[in-house]
């Protein structure tokens, strides 16, 4: 005598008195069973009519692979930032989109001003009028370049670290600081770093490679975008140059 399913959950129970059944296909494997779990909860009855309905996918959103692991890498191979189909709205206060709106109106000035006053120190509307021979004129504007190339290099840099940490839930006010002054730094480093190879301090490329604003403005977006890098190549000039220091492990707080 065979069992008889009394309601849909019962299609899991198993059929070990059915003639030419066998025990494998009567107990449904794991991964057979979610599935059947898994259409199962995408109908829902009417209350009307008793009929199967097809449920929008938000509905019945919240399982384990609607939700993907949340991940804090800015290149991950999931770019759903752990949000569910169809779920499209700011997790941010309104408040904190009013400053993320702030931040992206200032990064984007720097973005396209830049350009802008590069293109005005090569045409001569800026520092024109000042009365310098061609020769003092083009420092002037070489270095120039120099800061304003390593800016766009860390306003770009800028504007990936805000949208990818917007997505990914991380940010938050005390970077503010941080952001607004990326740029900056990395002009004034960008800066720092023509001014070495100028001076033959850094002998990484001809001097004659400098003689065009191209170069200039293209090493110094470098500088710019990998400030990190930058600073840590520095940092082993300042440790050949003025040799370390090392502090002692103890309270005392003096230097050897």
């Amino acid at each position: 005598m065979t069992d008889v399913p009394t309601s849909s959950g019962d299609n899991l129970s198993p059929r070990v008195d059915t003639p030419g059944v066998s025990k494998e296909d009567a107990y449904p494997k794991p991964e057979h069973s979610a599935q059947l779990a898994g259409d199962q909860s995408s109908q829902a009855t009417s209350p009307n009519t008793g009929s199967a309905s097809l449920v929008h996918p938000v509905a019945t959103a919240g399982t384990q692979h609607d939700v993907p692991p949340a991940s804090t890498e800015f290149a991950p191979f999931d770019i759903r930032d752990g949000r569910r189909r169809y779920e499209w709205e700011s997790r941010y206060p309104t408040a904190a989109q009013k400053e993320i709106k702030g931040e992206k109106k200032y990064l984007f000035g720097l973005l396209y001003g830049i350009p802008v006053l590069m293109t005005l120190i090569w045409s001569r509307l800026i520092w024109g009028n000042m009365n310098l021979t061609p020769e003092r004129y083009q420092v002037l504007a070489r270095f120039s370049y120099a800061w304003l190339g390593g800016m766009l290099g860390g306003t770009v840099f800028d504007l990936k670290w805000l949208y990818h940490s917007i997505a990914k839930g991380m940010w938050h006010l005390d970077r503010q600081l941080w952001r607004t002054f990326t740029p900056h730094i990395s002009g004034a480093l960008a800066f720092g770093v023509i001014l070495l190879i100028k001076s033959d301090i850094f002998k990484l490329f001809n001097q004659s490679t400098f003689n065009s604003s191209g170069p200039i403005v293209a090493i110094s977006f470098l500088v710019g975008y990998f400030s990190d890098s930058a600073i840590a190549k520095l940092t082993e000039l300042a440790d050949t140059l003025f040799g370390t220091t090392h502090k002692r492990n103890d309270d005392s707080n003096t230097r050897d």
